[in-house]
């Protein structure tokens, strides 16, 4: 159950794609240097190209389009999801969910900010409710803790769950042991999901005035994106208050599934505009 949690981690297929008018790009698998920097908290290094920047979505300007450093770093984290080492795959999934360098005050920057910063806060949420609700308590059942030594379920019984066990080096009196690597795993998603109000606080600022003045600046967005910009805020702002739903009939996810309005406009921008830093592309468009 412990390891299951793994599964959160994002993927996507690593591809290379050749659009009119431009030239391909391979995307190269990460070295080993990248590798180790992502999973030591560093952000990923981009690969630099020496080709003409394209800011936007035509290919009227020049003949060249780069791909954005967010799709670029997406690929590479997703082709960690298949290693065979599960630390090291929770740590980069940690260390990348964990930022957001997308610099919101320019309007693709601030879109993207938003998505990567709505797109973590569920990712923090749904690990925060499967530790609480969901694998301390069945760990504790088994082991023989009850709720009244660790209190209710919640981020305070699973941190006193966690001191337990490291008091006891993961030996309980029924003789079960956990190992060393299942303490780590436990650990790692205790530090990462947080408190619980990250989604609150996320959705407050994609629903903020400042943010909607940066959104709407003249020329700022491509007018499919801005259909995407609009329809995101107006999700942002119905959700202040209520609280991240997790459920399977929650529509809390929408502003990232298909169908939602400007989605794919949005993806396809910020797939290669240099202002998306850092946000889970995946080449849904399918071109």
């Amino acid at each position: 159950m412990v390891f299951a949690i793994a599964a959160a981690g994002c993927g996507a297929p690593m591809i290379a794609e050749t659009t009119a008018g431009s030239v391909e790009q391979s995307i190269e698998t990460a070295s080993t240097e990248s590798r180790e920097s992502l999973a030591e908290g560093e952000a990923s290094p981009v690969r630099e190209s020496h080709g003409n920047n394209v800011a936007g979505m035509t290919t009227a300007i020049s003949p060249t389009l780069e791909y954005s450093p967010a799709w670029v770093e997406y690929q590479e984290v997703s082709s960690y999801d298949d290693s065979n080492d599960v630390l090291e795959s929770i740590r980069i999934t940690i260390n990348y969910m964990s930022y957001n360098p997308n610099d919101n005050s320019t309007a693709m920057g601030a879109l993207c900010w938003a998505f990567h910063e709505l797109s973590r806060s569920v990712t923090m949420g749904d690990i925060r409710s499967m530790l609480d609700d969901y694998s301390i308590p069945a760990l504790m059942e088994e082991y023989g803790v009850t709720s009244e030594q660790m209190g209710p379920p919640g981020p305070e019984a699973t941190a006193s769950f966690i001191a337990l066990v490291s008091d006891r080096n993961g030996s309980f009196g029924s003789g079960a042991v956990l190992t060393d690597d299942e303490l780590a795993v436990i650990r790692m998603w205790h530090d990462f999901a947080g408190d619980g109000t990250e989604w609150e606080n996320a959705i407050r600022m994609v629903a903020s005035p400042e943010m909607t003045a940066i959104l709407r600046a003249e020329d700022g967005l491509p007018e499919g994106v801005r259909v995407y910009a609009a329809a995101l805020q107006a999700f942002a702002r119905e959700r202040i208050g209520t609280g991240l739903d997790l459920s399977a009939e929650s529509e809390d996810t929408i502003y990232e599934r298909e169908g939602f309005p400007g989605r794919e406009a949005f993806l396809e921008a910020a797939k290669y505009h240099q202002d998306c830093k850092r946000a889970p592309i995946d080449d849904s468009t399918g071109r």
